[in-house]
């Protein structure tokens, strides 16, 4: 699925300073929850929308609503797929149904409008390297069945009319208009339905955890395979047979969506759909609070591979996110409150730098600031506890093990000499 435009998203009246997304549409369905959850961005709040890159589709800069609410975006996302899968014939064709029902009085039309238009860009008329009306008059002219009444006349007569004022007459006629980005002409034959109207705009819940992409590296006759994780094993062997191979040496994975965004970067190195699998078990038993939260505290502690994530990601509930704090100042005011209480806090809080205070509490390890908020351990240990507990008992364990082999090798060597003193004993005893 093709990126047609990039985004940023805002809710309009919040005072978070660091709470914004930038996504690129058309957007899978977690990767739309977690830029709405960065905004924080509820179902009812009212967000701004800014267009960052049109990229294919230049032409509806400036013709779209800024202002909308989470429904209104998933329709936004609809129609950035909707445009993401037309051909050029059919993307000038949109672009001219936009000109036509847009101009300098009325420059925006509602994203209900758009995408019914979207869907009617197979009913247009479109002619590549038509740029005027006289080029339009010719055409009209001279391909038969347009105009009967100049089919009759000699060539030497067709070369005395005024063509610009034929194309112009025809293109009013017709509600034609020439395309300012794509080269050419376009005309419109048929009606506008409400397509809006059958569209689900209710947030999506995915049936998989992961949606990872297949690939065969040592063939160009395969197409990319898509599979639904975690999947059973028949689905696993479904996948091997439509990529046509007996094992994972030649296939490339890619995540496409991920329940935990960090998780699937990684998972994606595996190149082993059974390994990335059975961690997709452990994801998809994640509420969707507790999945935004796993993102957070990956975010605050970078992990050097899958295992340590993993570690990080099953110690969640250990952790508390706040997502109404978004910079350090803003942690710093909220320890304050917390610290002296309100009304004290009123009084010292303009005496203190709080970017400089909510820095050199945030530099304790005991908390971090990330894109969903700030996050913190309930019990006030450092954030990567698990992964040092886990540290320790790695090397404890080697410890016991180098202890035991110790014991096992000075065992060994006690049990050498001893047949040598019985011997000696033996020999003793004889005598």
């Amino acid at each position: 699925m093709d990126k047609v435009l990039n985004v940023e998203l805002y809710a309009k009246d919040s005072n978070l300073e660091g709470a914004y997304a930038e996504i690129s549409l058309p957007a899978r369905p977690y990767e739309l929850r977690r830029a709405l959850q960065k905004a924080r961005i509820g179902e009812d709040t009212e967000l701004s929308v800014i267009v960052n890159d049109y990229g294919k589709a230049v032409f509806l800069s400036g013709t779209q609503e800024s202002t909308m609410d989470a429904r209104t975006l998933r329709g936004f996302n609809a129609l950035a797929a909707k445009l993401a899968g037309m051909n050029d014939m059919k993307l000038a064709a949109f672009e001219g149904l936009v000109m036509m029902e847009t101009d300098e009085n009325a420059p925006r039309l509602s994203m209900e409008r758009l995408y019914n238009l979207a869907f009617a860009a197979p009913n247009c008329h479109v002619l590549f390297d038509v740029t005027n009306d006289e080029q339009l008059g010719y055409f009209f002219a001279e391909e038969g069945g347009f105009m009967p009444e100049l089919d009759a006349l000699p060539e030497a007569v067709l070369a005395h009319l005024d063509y610009r004022k034929i194309g112009e007459e025809k293109r009013k006629e017709n509600g034609g208009v020439f395309l300012e980005e794509a080269e050419g002409y376009v005309q419109f034959d048929g009606d506008i339905e409400d397509a809006w109207k059958d569209l689900n705009l209710d947030p999506e819940e995915p049936d998989y955890a992961v949606l990872m992409e297949l690939l065969r590296t040592d063939t160009e006759d395969r197409s990319p395979v898509t599979l639904k994780l975690p999947a059973d094993e028949s689905a696993i062997r479904s996948a091997m047979t439509e990529l046509d191979v007996t094992d994972w040496t030649n296939v490339s994975t890619l995540c496409l969506d991920c329940k935990v965004p960090a998780i699937g970067e990684m998972l994606a190195g595996l190149n082993n759909p059974e390994h990335a699998s059975r961690v997709a078990l452990v994801l998809d038993r994640l509420t969707a609070e507790q999945s935004v939260a796993c993102d957070a505290l990956l975010e605050a502690v970078p992990c050097p591979d899958l295992s340590a994530a993993i570690t990080m990601m099953r110690s969640v509930d250990a952790y508390t996110l706040t997502p109404e704090l978004s910079t350090p100042a803003e942690y710093a005011k909220r320890n304050l409150l917390n610290m002296v209480g309100e009304e004290s806090a009123q009084y010292l809080i303009p005496c203190v730098d709080l970017n400089v205070y909510g820095s050199h509490l945030l530099s304790r390890g005991t908390a971090a600031m990330t894109e969903y908020g700030a996050i913190q351990r309930k019990d006030g240990q450092p954030l990567r506890a698990p992964l040092d507990q886990a540290q320790s008992r790695t090397e404890l364990d080697m410890t016991e093990h180098d202890q035991t082999g110790i014991r096992e090798q000075s065992g060994d060597e006690g049990n050498a000499k001893k047949p040598a003193t019985r011997g000696r004993r033996r020999k003793g005893a004889a005598r």
